[in-house]
């Protein structure tokens, strides 16, 4: 609450925004449900499922985890209030990492108890390869023209927002250089979303423009 609470009491002060913001999501770009729920499996990698399921297991269960049981419900929580708000899916990504550490600690306990030991390293083994595999999806490692070849541009909307990105400012600097020296030091760059003024604030001093907003 300490930490949280310059953070509340902006938010009262000016009249809770978030809540409009959260409105307007719903209204706009709102994630269903059941995606909602199916994406938390997916932007994780699958293979890690088991583990942050085993962490909620933890803390709610074993004996060892119970006493950080509020770390449990510190997941449960903004889960529901994501999905009664409907907000986006990655919202509860922060929530991970901790349950990966409890999840881990009952994973080691059963596999300690059952003497499983080539888990110890096939699981892993089989987490780094599929990962390796994947990561083109999840991170942007191959050429735009491979993204829209193999269609990860088709469900990725981030690295949609990329592709086009020179054109754009070698458009939007034509128009600007077409502007007096009078008019150009009052020009205001503004764009429609932050993948567009993240393209120009990348490129514009190579063509000259001022910082774009949006």
């Amino acid at each position: 609450m300490l930490v949280f609470l310059p953070n509340i009491i902006w938010q009262i002060q000016n009249g809770l925004p978030v809540l409009e913001h959260m409105k307007a999501l719903r209204q706009d770009e709102s994630t269903p449900t059941f995606q909602f729920l199916i994406e938390q499996i997916l932007i994780l990698h699958p293979l890690n499922f088991p583990i942050w399921i085993a962490g909620l297991l933890f803390f709610f269960l074993m004996e060892k985890g119970r006493r950080f049981r509020m770390i449990g419900w510190l997941y449960i929580i903004p889960l529901i209030i994501f999905l009664f708000m409907k907000g986006k899916s990655y919202y509860l990504a922060p929530a991970y990492p901790v349950l990966f550490a409890g999840g881990s600690v009952m994973i080691k306990s059963l596999i300690d108890g059952k003497r499983w030991t080539r888990l110890k390293f096939a699981f892993p083994a089989v987490l780094l390869i599929t990962s390796v595999i994947t990561s083109p999806v999840w991170l942007p490692i191959l050429s735009i023209e491979k993204i829209i070849k193999l269609g990860i541009a088709d469900f990725r909307y981030d690295y949609r927002e990329m592709i086009g990105w020179p054109e754009m400012v070698s458009q939007v600097s034509k128009v600007y250089n077409g502007l007096s020296p009078d008019e150009q030091i009052t020009t205001m760059i503004i764009t429609g979303n932050y993948g567009e003024a993240g393209a120009i604030n990348h490129y514009r001093k190579a063509y000259g423009l001022p910082e774009a907003s949006s």
